[in-house]
């Protein structure tokens, strides 16, 4: 039995290939494979496989709106490069 959360949706924000700015990208894991929700580990790993060596993906979150997700890789990052 996992201790890591679960969650039906997660969203990939990641960098494609011959791109410079991250995009972000949502699968409900409902519909997909057994339809069970997954941990940050198996959403990982769905993206690196559906987008392929070339994208580089940068990190997931559990929720469905890619631009909320665009926009708390932004303000992690930012708070990253402060130092916080």
């Amino acid at each position: 039995m996992s201790i890591d959360p679960t969650f039906t949706y997660w969203t990939a924000v990641f960098i494609p290939a011959g791109e410079v700015d991250p995009t972000a990208m949502t699968a409900d894991f409902s519909e997909l494979g057994e339809g069970d929700p997954v941990d940050a580990r198996g959403a990982m790993v769905h993206f690196r496989s559906a987008l392929g060596a070339d994208a580089n993906v940068l990190d997931v979150y559990p929720f469905p709106d890619p631009d909320e997700a665009l926009e708390t890789y932004r303000a992690t990052e930012t708070l990253k490069v402060a130092g916080m």
